[in-house]
């Protein structure tokens, strides 16, 4: 298998020379809650149109169930359910709602998060490269 990660301001997508690539595995930890809600409508619609025939996207992202700001983030919670509700057409599988000890910040505290992977059901964008993966992390211009 040949590999190749591609890692950038998720919030300037359009900018990332990867436009007229398709990719096989789309992969965000952390990353996409810091996007503004008006911004990831047009995302993941986006990331989904260059993903492959048949690829995935894994992601995780914070829930507004257990809310702790740390860190002076700013952090445009997902809603239970948000980041399914944007693959009505896909596979989901796999979908799990938890929370999370975390002491990032050096105090004990929890994240609610969703963890979602999904399957692409048909060509989304023709040609490509033969296996790729986008890192999705979060950028401090985002913050």
């Amino acid at each position: 298998m040949r590999a190749r990660w591609v890692c950038g301001d998720i919030g300037r997508l359009d900018a990332l020379p990867l436009l007229e690539e398709c990719f096989d595995l789309i992969y965000s930890c952390g990353a996409i809650h810091y996007v503004p809600r008006a911004v990831r409508v047009k995302l993941i619609p986006r990331l989904k149109a260059i993903t492959r025939e048949h690829g995935l996207h894994a992601h995780i992202v914070f829930t507004d169930r257990a809310v702790y700001v740390e860190k002076g983030e700013r952090i445009d919670y997902f809603a239970p359910g948000e980041l399914t509700a944007f693959y009505p057409d896909w596979a989901i599988l796999t979908r799990e709602q938890r929370v999370t000890d975390c002491d990032q910040d050096g105090t004990i505290h929890r994240h609610s998060m969703e963890q979602l992977v999904a399957r692409s059901p048909a060509p989304a964008h023709p040609g490509g490269v033969t296996s790729v993966g986008v890192d999705l992390r979060s950028s401090p211009s985002l913050a």
